[in-house]
């Protein structure tokens, strides 16, 4: 129900499930809700995988970027299916919740989605009048796919489960003067398309820069890879722009070697200092991570200058000490 939209963003887009990530449900994102996300989470925040921006009306321009790049427009009804998809049907959620609180809050006969997989969706009906007893609905169509949907109906809460449709149908119940809400269910669009390595919003903010032009440290999302990077920059300034605004981040990961097609290995974060160093190696061919702890020589052994990722950088020479591969 319409009235619950906005939960079940909040249910979706904060907890790992399947669709925390798809950026094609942004647009059911709303003022209150990004209000909500900027204050708790501040300007670090993601929602559906998109950054928060600097306000909403920058956050629904990163949306429609996206949405030209990748050449795709849904329905909004469409986009309700994609997210019930993540929602867990044994978990209590706020937009359960407030599918409960509205069935309290309006007695009568309501129809909602519960939750939904690619095959099937999960409805919660709900009964409820003074003194109410089992009934026998009327639903706007008796079955779908061939399935029969269930009418015999006890008071408070049912959840039936129905197939979902090859084409989009809507469905109401009704009883005697009740008619419950319309639902729309469609079948699932194509999965999203994947983040390009060169796409705009591939690298996200998480911790802005700290530090200065002979040490610096960021944290920041590479949304290709999934995995969070917090590399220290020594002597940073004479290969990246800090203030260049949205583009300082596609520098910094060339700068470690993530964006470079030309490495292997890209720097993940660095501890310690010239009395020892441990350093976190990212492996974008397995996508796994190693780690190489040096001893008190490596500010002796190596030259922490520049570039770490160019052809001669600090980079190489960490990985040759650590006794992993170049290439």
């Amino acid at each position: 129900m319409a009235a619950c939209e906005d939960a079940l963003v909040r249910s979706t887009y904060q907890f790992n499930n399947s669709v925390k990530n798809d950026w094609r449900l942004a647009t059911l994102v709303t003022q209150s809700v990004w209000d909500e996300a900027r204050h708790n989470e501040g300007v670090s925040a993601i929602i559906y995988g998109v950054p928060i921006g600097a306000s909403y009306s920058d956050y629904k321009t990163r949306v429609q970027n996206l949405m030209q790049s990748h050449n795709e427009s849904y329905s909004h009804e469409q986009l309700l299916n994609i997210a019930w998809t993540g929602l867990d049907p044994n978990s209590v959620t706020a937009y359960q919740d407030c599918l409960q609180l509205e069935a309290v809050r309006i007695p009568g006969l309501h129809v909602g989605v519960r939750a939904a997989d690619r095959s099937s969706i999960l409805l919660l009906v709900n009964w409820s009048q003074p003194g109410a007893g089992p009934i026998e609905i009327t639903w706007t169509r008796p079955t779908i796919e061939g399935q029969s949907i269930p009418v015999n109906l006890p008071p408070g809460s049912t959840t039936l489960s129905v197939p979902r449709p090859r084409a989009a149908l809507n469905l109401a119940a009704s009883y005697r003067g009740f008619t419950s809400e319309v639902v729309t269910l469609t079948p699932l669009p194509p999965p999203q398309k994947g983040i390009e390595p060169t796409d705009k919003f591939r690298f996200v903010l998480i911790k802005s820069a700290s530090g200065d032009c002979n040490s610096r440290t960021i944290e920041f999302r590479d949304r290709y890879f999934n995995q969070i990077f917090t590399p220290t920059l020594f002597y940073n300034c004479s290969y990246i722009d800090w203030t260049a605004g949205e583009s300082t981040l596609p520098q910094i990961a060339r700068g470690i070697g993530l964006a470079d097609d030309n490495s292997r290995w890209a720097l993940v974060r660095v501890d310690g200092d010239c009395n020892g160093r441990v350093f976190q190696l990212f492996d974008k061919q397995t996508q796994r991570t190693h780690t190489i702890t040096l001893g008190g020589d490596n500010c002796q052994t190596i030259n922490y200058n520049g570039h770490p990722a160019s052809p001669d950088g600090w980079l190489s020479k960490v990985l040759q000490r650590g006794g992993l591969p170049l290439r």
